[in-house]
């Protein structure tokens, strides 16, 4: 049972975290705008609109008041109470707006009149709990507890503190999933947005209620770290920057672009609240305000199909789709273009600013790592997550998904998007490079050439340069058939197999975030953008590709690693992909069937179904780790020397890596 120092303690430090949050405005300028009846004259009360709603401005200025003039804030209160604006957007009426109403009734309780008090607490209540999930739940009961503030009830913070624990779970329906990636809206990867939202409230909420009688279990403080370690780091890049193919539709915030570095605030919190990792916690807020290292290391995502690779000098992730996942999504005019976002993208970072102010620019049918049809209209635009033709929207395929020892990976996906009707596509992840490839790409139907991009990037320094199998090398932009290697930037690009033709195109290109999202500014902004790709022509059948990437290299090194290259292209067919790395002795292997492949002198691998494996061999052994890219329950014998027979896991734990030990 709460008891009145519990109450007090909350009310004490939530108001204390309201003006942490910074003042924001002009608090001279707006009195001055501010008219008699509580008002400002450039505020459209009137407007409707879902997403830039025009009167959230009312808000967002009242707290700037109520921080160091209450009176001035009473009566903006009094101005909104009594216009009682509203969106066409349920999430305005009915969670965002009592959020920000609640911020200032806070502050400025001590000042209320009762009948403010009053109708103030009545608007707050709107924040009601029915059929909330997740982070809308959420939202939802930091709205309660600003009204249990507000109105001094423990019962009522008691019962909005529980709404929130009681999304502290995991979950496979919204929410943080048993490999503690985050999915809102159904089966769709939101590491930003929705699944930041999610780490930064609920870590401030555990902060609120630590040491009193709403604190969190120990399993609950336990979860919200899992999350934010072993989750949200790993889609973090660069120093703060999301991946923006595990953002959804806010991809299309520029606003967004720096979130990621709030984290170390929920990270922080987390750790005063009495989670057994806060040292791990104190190093990733370390990390985000600039003072850290990167962590090293490899996260496969089974849940998401998303598979992610941190180094301390570089970055790398693939997110994929499967008939189990969605894509993306498009809602409220937000993400318009977004209609190949996650269909097997592969973004590279080095400096962390390598594809800042892109998307507004950006041709969305050569996303770094995708593969698709080259045309020139307008794409398909999404209505959340339906096509045009109101089907939901999921991946094509079935067999998609990952192998991960905790340090390197590999990740695949079978293709079948628009006139695409099949293909391979495999990522393998090492320490100083990782390698794709692709095989069997068939689109017969397809007009239009078909490319994989490589990378499409902010210009960089130098101008991209590549050299033929001739070793002659070129500047610029240009074409070349079977390259040897490219560099632009910090990253080269090498290609240990003939592998068609390379596009290398630098161009400035224009566009507005309006472009892709309709809530944002129309001012036209322009960037100097590298793509590189390989063009596979016209209605390819059994189209191929296979390349190096190597970030944190200059172009000299990039020489000298295409000649001396320490992985090799064991195979690359509809049938089986592999790579090894001779330098790590980790062999890497994708069996679209069962079979058997030679990889190293007097060693084979053998499988009876179709799985994806890692043999690494170590100074006592080998470690065997494979998965089931179908993410179902399987039992698979593997024979490397020694058979063994393994039981790949069902349920929330189907598609995850299992590991053995073998002796050598």
């Amino acid at each position: 049972m709460a008891g009145r120092d519990d109450v007090e303690a909350v009310q004490r430090r939530l108001r204390q975290k309201v003006l942490e949050r910074g003042a924001g405005g002009d608090a001279e300028a707006l009195i001055e705008s501010l008219t008699a009846d509580g008002a400002w004259p450039d505020i459209a009360y009137e407007d409707t609109a879902p997403a830039d709603w025009l009167p959230r401005a009312h808000l967002e200025r009242m707290r700037v008041l109520a921080r160091d003039y209450p009176s001035h804030a009473r009566q903006a209160l009094t101005g909104w109470l009594q216009r009682d604006p509203h969106s066409d957007n349920w999430w305005h009426n009915q969670l965002g707006t009592p959020i920000a109403l609640g911020d200032t009734l806070v502050l400025i309780e001590g000042y209320l009149h009762d009948e403010q008090r009053a109708l103030g607490a009545e608007r707050l209540a709107r924040a009601v709990w029915d059929g909330m999930t997740a982070q809308n739940l959420i939202w939802a009961a930091q709205a309660q507890i600003r009204r249990g503030v507000l109105l001094d009830d423990a019962d009522i913070l008691a019962d909005a503190f529980e709404r929130v624990k009681s999304t502290v779970r995991i979950s496979t329906g919204d929410g943080v999933q048993p490999d503690f990636s985050f999915h809102q809206h159904g089966p769709l990867l939101y590491f930003a947005g929705y699944g930041h939202d999610f780490a930064v409230d609920a870590a401030e909420i555990a902060y609120l209620a630590r040491d009193t009688a709403f604190r969190f279990s120990d399993e609950q403080l336990e979860i919200l770290t899992g999350y934010l370690l072993d989750g949200s780091q790993w889609a973090v890049h660069g120093r703060a920057t999301y991946d923006f193919a595990a953002a959804g539709r806010v991809i299309a915030r520029p606003s967004t672009q720096d979130d990621a570095r709030v984290l170390a605030a929920a990270a922080q919190q987390l750790a005063v609240a009495g989670s057994t990792r806060g040292e791990e916690l104190l190093a990733f807020a370390a990390r985000l305000d600039g003072d850290g290292a990167q962590a090293e290391g490899n996260r496969h995502f089974w849940r998401s199909d998303y598979q992610s690779h941190h180094r301390r000098g570089w970055s790398t992730s693939v997110k994929m789709c499967s008939v189990r996942i969605a894509p993306t999504e498009t809602g409220n005019g937000e993400a318009l273009r977004s209609w190949y976002l996650g269909e097997g993208i592969n973004p590279v970072w080095v400096s962390g600013e390598e594809y800042r102010d892109l998307f507004p620019v950006w041709d969305w049918r050569r996303l770094p790592g995708l593969t698709a049809e080259q045309g020139t209209g307008e794409l398909p635009v999404l209505n959340w997550d339906r096509a045009p033709d109101g089907s939901v929207i999921r991946g094509g395929r079935d067999f998609v998904g990952g192998v991960s020892d905790g340090r390197y990976g590999m990740a695949v996906m079978r293709l079948a998007k628009d006139n695409i009707t099949d293909g391979w596509k495999a990522w393998f992840l090492f320490d100083d490079e990782f390698v794709a490839l692709g095989a069997g790409i068939e689109a017969p139907q397809a007009p239009e050439p078909v490319h994989t991009t490589i990378n499409q990037t902010r210009a960089a320094g130098n101008p991209p340069s590549y050299a033929d199998s001739a070793d002659e090398i070129a500047v610029g932009p240009g074409v070349v058939r079977d390259p040897r290697w490219a560099h632009h930037g910090q990253i080269g690009y090498v290609f240990p197999t003939a592998t068609g033709t390379l596009r290398v195109e630098q161009a400035t290109r224009s566009g507005s975030w309006h472009d892709i999202s309709r809530p944002e500014s129309t001012e036209l902004l322009e960037q100097d953008i590298v793509t590189l790709g390989i063009d596979h022509g016209v209605r390819p059948r059994g189209a191929h590709y296979a390349y190096v990437v190597v970030p944190g290299i200059d172009r000299a090194q990039t020489v000298e690693y295409s000649a001396n290259c320490p992985v090799s292209i064991i195979a690359n067919t509809v049938a089986v992909q592999a790579v090894r790395h001779d330098l790590l002795g980790i062999t890497q292997v994708a069996f679209h069937r069962p079979g058997r492949l030679a990889v190293a002198t007097r060693q084979t691998i053998a499988v009876d179904q179709p799985v994806l494996l890692q043999l690494a061999e170590e100074p006592d052994g080998l470690a065997l780790s494979v998965a089931n890219p179908y993410n179902e329950r399987l039992r698979v014998t593997v024979d490397v020397g020694t058979r063994i027979a393994l039981d790949l896991p069902d349920g929330e734990r189907a598609g995850q890596t299992v590991r053995r030990k073998l002796n050598w």
